[in-house]
């Protein structure tokens, strides 16, 4: 409980508080949350030929799984590429979308 004390200053006295001694309690720190790293088992690298050849693919309104079977690669990853692809602007939208 705080204890009322006189102190004198050049103005007469000055009442304050001593509150006492000081203790803070700290927070508990929370545990930053795991992150986990999606589509490990995908490959991301692509040879440019291969690139061009899934854009010609994609021009001519082939679905995403035949692509997929002529690249030899993953469903995902063809997709993924696509959107890569898209997002570099070296293709455009087209009205069957993935499935052509």
């Amino acid at each position: 409980m705080p204890v009322l004390r006189n102190a004198k200053s050049s103005g007469g006295a000055t009442r304050m508080y001593d509150a006492g001694p000081v203790t803070t309690k700290l927070k508990p720190r929370k545990r930053p949350e795991r992150k986990v790293v999606i589509l490990e088992n995908l490959d991301f690298a692509w040879k440019p030929s291969d690139m061009t050849r899934a854009a010609e693919m994609w021009q001519e309104g082939m679905p995403v799984p035949d692509m997929a079977r002529e690249l030899k690669r993953h469903d995902d990853e063809v997709l993924l590429l696509i959107v890569h692809l898209g997002r570099l602007g070296r293709i455009q939208a087209r009205p069957g979308g993935i499935l052509g």
